[in-house]
């Protein structure tokens, strides 16, 4: 490995790799306000690259990595996609800029390096209309048909409906939803308070009278009929009354859609799927970003290109130019 210049304490002392990880993590969390999902990524990426650098021991060797254990690093990830593996990289970057910042680096390896895959320009997979519309219709046909309000089943599907809806409705992420408590919503003036990355506050209007009725119903499912908007309590739980977490969320998103034959959709296709409609609508760009809390207008641009190609898709079905058949 290629020596790398340390400090002077950090040179005759051992340091333990995975404090300095939780140094950082706990740095992420409090000082930058990252997402859990980041700061989980992080952890993992460390971890992998801690691993990596030295499967006997922790202590030191990490401090002495220079560029080309960096790279050798990356490219050991053969398989992976080519956001996991600049994720990686921005992961690394990250973590000893902090340590150069900290002085526990006086030399940061990172800036030294070049390395970036390019990113396949993949439009994200989304709903039409149409299909959101079968999805929701059945998820209330099958509520209406359990009459028992306080039968466990019906409080089960009258949860699966509203977070279907509050997916499609409010564009929010998983994580976003998953935290979601009684205290984020005010239904007097119809809008969720939602913080999310970067601790980013934005409010989200509530579109729908059907859908803002089942939200009420369900609330009085699972608080009482003297719930009352301040409340700290999650919005969406499990059986045992504790948050329902991502993977729950997921697992459910799952088997509504499967059931209408709608394969391998996440709960982030709700998101893409409003935006992209969104835009199909004719609505400003900005707002979308606004609305789903982007930090960078380039974020929102990827919607502009599927609506783009919705709109070419519906001009070449519908020219008149494509109605005559002209012989020369």
């Amino acid at each position: 490995m290629h020596s790398q210049k340390l400090s002077k304490n950090d040179s005759h002392r051992q340091i333990h790799i995975s404090s300095v990880i939780e140094d950082f993590i706990n740095y992420c969390q409090y000082d930058k306000g990252l997402s859990q999902n980041t700061q989980k990524s992080y952890r993992q990426d460390l971890k992998q690259f801690s691993e990596y650098i030295d499967k006997d021991t922790s202590m030191l060797s990490w401090l002495h990595v220079g560029k080309h254990e960096i790279r050798d690093f990356l490219r050991s990830f053969k398989e992976a996609k080519p956001r996991t593996i600049n994720r990686k990289l921005a992961t690394l970057k990250a973590f000893f800029g902090y340590l150069e910042d900290e002085e526990i680096l006086l030399d940061n390896p990172t800036k030294r390096i070049n390395f970036r895959i390019k990113v396949p320009h993949e439009l994200p997979r989304h709903l039409g209309q149409t299909q959101v519309e079968k999805l929701l219709r059945s998820l209330y046909e099958q509520l209406e048909k359990e009459t028992h309000s306080n039968d466990q089943r019906h409080t089960k599907r009258l949860r699966n409906l509203v977070l279907v809806e509050t997916l499609f409705n409010t564009g929010m992420r998983v994580s976003e939803v998953s935290y979601l408590q009684i205290r984020n919503l005010n239904l007097e003036e119809g809008y969720f308070h939602v913080r999310g990355k970067g601790n980013k506050d934005r409010i989200i209007p509530i579109c729908g009278t059907d859908y803002l009725k089942k939200l009420k119903r369900y609330l009085r499912s699972q608080y009482g009929n003297s719930w009352r908007s301040e409340y700290e309590g999650y919005i969406f739980l499990n059986r045992d009354n504790n948050r329902l977490s991502e993977q729950s969320i997921r697992g459910v998103v799952k088997a509504c859609t499967k059931q209408i034959g709608l394969q391998s959709v996440t709960p982030h296709v709700f998101r893409h799927s409003i935006a992209t409609q969104l835009l199909d609508e004719g609505t400003d760009i900005r707002v979308i970003q606004k609305f789903l809390g982007h930090s960078s207008i380039a974020t929102t641009s990827i919607y502009a290109s599927v609506s783009q190609h919705t709109q070419r898709n519906i001009i070449l079905a519908n020219h008149p130019r494509s109605k005559l058949t002209i012989k020369g």
